[in-house]
């Protein structure tokens, strides 16, 4: 930013003019963190996931249309940003790009299915399991979601990266069912992303109460809205 370009040439002279320039640039920078902050715990109100922070807001694959569509969309903002003649073209354009982003954000997508087929796909997680069945009337469960062992150590969330990314890739944005087979990591381990970026209508357990590391899950899809069975 200009403030902060100044404030580093000025440091070269002197530290005292550079001292306002540097109190702008403060300024601004808070400014643009605060502005970070309060949209990352800003809650969504009246959607299907509702009390979910826009940090946290997640959307499947687009289709081909809305992905060019949003190309087209960012291009016209640029080129009518770059004509500051046209105002009206400007607010119009970015209007339109404020649209298009929402539509993805908030328009349910047609998951990619094949309509009056039952299908059974086991998703690749390593050791354990993840599997998604699909009724012919297009119920999708999700058993299982993988999950690293407990005696590994790793950052790295297979509910997250692999399941995850499957279903959005699938066009999936909320599951119908999530079962889980029984509490052991490789099994459970990636269900914690699964609920909070899906938010399963149910939560089916082979168990009767939920213990250990099972009851954590639990309650989170219970606060998520899901059904417990």
């Amino acid at each position: 930013m200009p403030a902060a370009a100044a404030a580093v040439g000025l440091g070269y002279i002197s530290t005292t003019l550079a001292k306002p320039a540097v109190w702008i640039s403060g300024l601004a920078l808070d400014g643009i963190a605060g502005t970070v902050h309060w949209l990352g715990g800003a809650q969504l109100i009246g959607t299907s996931i509702f009390g979910t922070s826009i940090a946290d807001l997640r959307v499947a694959m687009p289709s081909l249309v809305m992905v060019l569509a949003s190309i087209a969309a960012l291009a016209l903002a640029m080129l009518a940003a770059q004509v500051r003649r046209t105002r009206c073209a400007a607010f119009a354009s970015l209007a339109l790009l404020f649209g298009v982003a929402a539509w993805i954000a908030f328009v349910p997508l047609r998951p990619r299915l094949r309509a009056g087929v039952m299908e059974m796909t086991a998703i690749d997680v390593g050791q354990g399991d993840s599997i998604l069945l699909v009724t012919p009337e297009g119920r999708a469960l999700l058993i299982d979601a993988g999950g690293l062992p407990q005696w590994m150590h790793s950052d790295f969330d297979i509910g997250e990266q692999v399941v995850s990314s499957y279903l959005w890739n699938r066009g999936i944005d909320r599951l119908d069912v999530d079962v889980i087979s029984h509490p052991h990591a490789d099994h459970l381990g990636g269900m914690p992303a699964v609920i909070a970026n899906f938010h399963p209508r149910e939560l089916w357990i082979s168990i009767d109460k939920p213990v250990g590391e099972l009851a954590p899950v639990v309650a989170q899809a219970k606060r998520a809205g899901s059904e417990f069975q």
